[in-house]
């Protein structure tokens, strides 16, 4: 989702009976003072081309009660947290004290931009982002003044508070309570975590769809255990929410504790939306229970493919052991006597049939000693080659196997890198 244009600040202002609309530069926050009635604006600080330098800081602080703390890396990167002060300041020299409410509160949200899944990677989550999104609230019952600062959120988020802000024919129900603005942005805010945690139960239930099957299991393990991750945040950053809303619904019954006043009371509202955000978070950490389950369920069915291939080996090489079997005995039968013959069919012996004036004959050469000569040295060099390349062989076997699997997972197409969060 895009976010308010770099270094624009779009204003909004009830004037006359209605909203106005301007857009100011940020560095223009500087000059702008506390004007009476309801103001809202939109601020874009994480694209903006203009630092947010010391200076402007102090004009906002002086202007719409933004702390010091809250431009500190530890506040920038907390992924959620609630500040309220009622205090009473003397701007006016002599006069007397006047009431201040100031809130400061932060939500983030993680939400999928992938791409539809393709089908050779079912449930793969392509890419994501981030929403980090803050709100200060000032406001002055004595100058009927209530400011409401929405500092980078998205574009979306922006234009359904400024829909909502149109809808109002008066300002009335914003002037009447410090904490009137907070009903208003919750109600579009639990919106954007439903939409996120609904994405990636889609991913879920993708890869639920497509399970691995027994005869070619092939599970994404990887792109799983990526989405588990992406689960996990979903749920952290939907816990940390609902910290938040029970923080603000603490401050506001001290309010109503300390007030008299007539009001509007915002608690009902604010605790519908807590109760909704409850049920996502909940949906949130049964997305990892379901995951989970999709992951040991790929294991076992991993597992058991691989046991019935190795089944199928055994009968096999049990088939190839009979055939071995018997292809031994044909050689044990005619082996001996085939060397035998072999042996007594060399020039070293021969054979003279008998004749009329002499018998037969039976001869053996002197020089049958140069057989052994050849035929040992022989074969010792070929048992010995034999065994030299086994042994090469075994060796290879026992370091290569863990190596070339991890690399063939590595370099399996359709995998892909995610930037660690």
């Amino acid at each position: 989702m895009k976010r308010v244009p770099c270094g624009d600040v779009h204003l909004l202002h009830f004037a006359a009976g209605c909203w106005l609309r301007k857009k100011v530069a940020l560095q223009e926050l500087s000059s702008l003072r506390e004007a009476s009635g309801s103001t809202v604006l939109f601020v874009n600080t994480k694209d903006s081309q203009v630092p947010i330098d010391s200076r402007l800081r102090e004009a906002l602080a002086t202007s719409f009660g933004v702390p010091a703390w809250f431009w500190t890396k530890k506040s920038q990167e907390a992924s959620g947290y609630w500040y309220y002060n009622n205090s009473s300041d003397n701007t006016a020299g002599n006069s007397a004290p006047r009431p201040r409410h100031i809130s400061v509160f932060r939500f983030i949200i993680k939400y999928s931009t992938g791409a539809p899944w393709a089908a050779h990677e079912p449930g793969r989550a392509d890419s994501y982002d981030w929403h980090r999104m803050s709100f200060v609230t000032l406001y002055r019952p004595s100058t009927s003044t209530a400011t409401l600062l929405c500092i980078d959120v998205p574009a979306a988020l922006e234009k359904n508070i400024q829909q909502a802000l149109m809808d109002m024919n008066s300002n009335d129900v914003l002037l009447s309570h410090p904490f009137a603005y907070h009903e208003l942005i919750l109600e579009h805010v639990v919106d954007i975590y439903d939409q996120a945690i609904w994405a990636f139960r889609d991913y879920v239930r993708n890869h639920e769809k497509h399970r691995p099957l027994l005869p070619n299991p092939r599970p994404d393990y990887v792109g799983m255990h990526e989405l588990a991750r992406h689960v996990m945040h979903s749920s952290e950053v939907s816990a940390t929410a609902l910290n938040v809303i029970e923080s603000m619904l603490d401050s506001l019954s001290t309010y109503r504790h300390h007030s008299t006043a007539g009001f509007l009371d915002p608690a009902p509202e604010i605790r519908r939306q807590k109760s909704l955000l409850q049920c996502m978070n909940l949906r949130s950490k049964a997305l990892e229970e379901r995951l989970r389950n999709e992951i040991n369920l790929a294991f076992h069915i991993s597992a058991q493919a691989d046991s019935l291939i190795a089944a199928k080996i055994a009968h096999a090489a049990q088939v190839d052991s009979s055939a071995m079997k018997t292809l031994s005995f044909l050689g044990l039968v005619f082996l001996p006597g085939t060397f035998i013959s072999a042996l007594f069919s060399m020039s070293f012996f021969n054979f003279t049939p008998a004749t009329e004036d002499r018998p037969e004959a039976w001869r053996i050469s002197n020089r049958f000693w140069i057989y052994f000569v050849v035929t040992v040295p022989v074969t010792m060099f070929t048992v010995g080659a034999w065994a030299y390349w086994q042994r090469n062989v075994l060796a290879r076997l026992q370091k290569s196997p863990l190596r070339d699997a991890g690399a063939e997972e590595q370099e399996k197409p359709g995998s892909m890198k995610y930037p660690v969060v």
